[in-house]
C-alpha cells in the first residue's frame, strides 16, 4: 500500500447463525460509502457455507452425512464450500473508488493475505503463499474456471431492486480473482459441460495467494464485485474441530489451542502496522432495512437452493 494512509472502520462480531452472518456482510456491502470495513466474526451453530457458484444437491455434499447434516447458507462470493466451525472469518469491504479497490483483484488477496501472514507469524508460526510445485495443476484448472466465470457474469444491466438481484447483478471481468481457486469443483454451468470435476470443499485445493503451511491450506479468500463497492471473504482456520475440512490450522501450526480474541487481535495489529487506522466499533449492527432484506434472503430457499 502506498499514499496517504486510508481507514478501515472494524467490528468484532460474536458467534451469530449463518444466515444472520451473510445478511450482516450483505447490508454493509450494499451500503458502504467513503470509508471501507473490516468485519471479523465467526458462526455458531457450526455451518456449511456454499460458494455462489455451487450447487445445493452437489452429490459431494448429500452423500458424506457429516456434510449433509449441517446447516447451509450460500455466500455471495465464489470458492468452494467451507465448514465454518473453529475459524476467523473476515470481510473485507470497500467501495469501488477506495484505492485498494481500484486495483487488480489479484493485488488485494495479496495485501489481505500478507496481514494474515503476518498476524499468523506474530503468535510464532508461518504461512506462506501457495507457490510450490504441488499448486501448479490446481492453478491452471482454477485459471480456466476463472474465466469462464468472467464471461458468464460481465457486462452492463440495468440494477435490479432488492437484494437478491442485486447480488446477482453481472460483476465485472475477473472479480473472483485468485480466489476462485477453489471453485475448482462446482460441477455447475459451464464446468459441468466442459466435464471439469474437483474437490466440493474450498480446502481441499489451492492456488498461488492461498496462505499453506506444509501441504495444508491456512487461509483462503474470495470476491464478489458490485456496482457500489466490493467484498472479499477469507477464512483462517484456527482448529480442524470438523476434520472432513482438508485443511492446516494455526493451533495445530503452534502445538497449543488459538482462539478467535487472539487471532482477531494478531489480525488488527497486522492491519494496523501497514498503514492502516482502525476506527474500532464494536459488533456490527444486525437491524435495520438492508439487513432485514438481505437476511429474508439467506435464510430463504431460493437463494440457498438458487430456485
Amino acid at each position: 500500500m502506498t499514499g496517504t494512509p486510508w481507514r478501515l472502520q472494524l467490528f468484532l462480531d460474536p458467534p451469530r447463525d449463518g444466515a444472520t452472518n451473510m445478511a450482516i456482510d450483505g447490508a454493509l456491502l450494499e451500503e458502504v460509502k467513503d470509508q471501507g470495513i473490516l468485519r471479523l466474526y465467526r458462526w455458531s451453530p457450526p455451518t456449511l457455507s456454499l460458494g455462489y457458484f455451487q450447487k445445493f444437491d452437489d452429490p459431494q455434499r448429500l452423500g458424506d452425512e457429516r456434510l449433509s447434516a449441517l446447516p447451509v447458507v450460500r455466500r455471495c462470493t465464489g470458492g468452494g464450500a467451507i465448514v465454518h466451525a473453529d475459524e476467523l472469518t473476515y470481510s473485507l469491504i470497500l467501495p469501488l473508488d477506495h484505492p485498494l479497490a481500484g486495483q487488480r483483484p489479484a493485488d488485494l488477496y495479496h495485501w489481505m493475505h500478507a496481514r494474515v501472514a503476518e498476524a499468523i507469524a506474530s503468535l510464532g508460526a508461518t504461512a506462506v503463499p501457495s507457490l510450490g510445485a504441488t499448486a501448479v495443476r490446481s492453478r491452471a484448472l482454477c485459471a480456466q474456471e476463472q474465466t469462464d466465470v468472467a464471461q458468464d457474469s460481465a457486462g452492463p444491466s440495468p440494477r435490479p431492486a432488492g437484494p437478491s438481484a442485486r447480488l446477482r447483478t453481472a460483476v465485472a471481468p475477473g472479480v473472483e480473482g485468485p480466489g476462485e481457486q477453489a471453485r475448482i469443483a462446482l460441477r455447475g454451468g459451464r464446468e459441468r459441460a466442459a466435464g471439469r470435476t474437483g474437490p466440493f470443499l474450498c480446502f481441499a485445493c489451492h492456488a498461488s495467494f492461498d496462505l499453506m503451511a506444509g501441504a495444508g491450506k491456512l487461509a483462503g479468500s474470495a470476491q464478489r464485485r458490485t456496482r457500489t463497492g466490493l467484498l472479499q471473504h477469507g477464512s483462517i482456520v484456527l482448529g480442524r474441530s470438523h476434520p472432513i475440512q482438508p485443511s492446516a490450522a494455526v493451533g495445530e501450526l503452534l502445538g497449543r489451542p488459538v482462539g478467535f480474541e487472539q487471532m482477531a487481535a494478531a489480525l488488527a495489529a497486522a492491519v494496523r502496522a501497514a498503514g492502516v487506522a482502525l476506527i474500532d466499533s464494536g459488533a456490527a449492527p444486525a437491524a435495520g432495512r438492508a439487513f432485514q432484506e438481505h437476511y429474508r434472503l439467506h435464510a430463504g430457499a431460493a437463494w440457498v437452493k438458487r430456485l
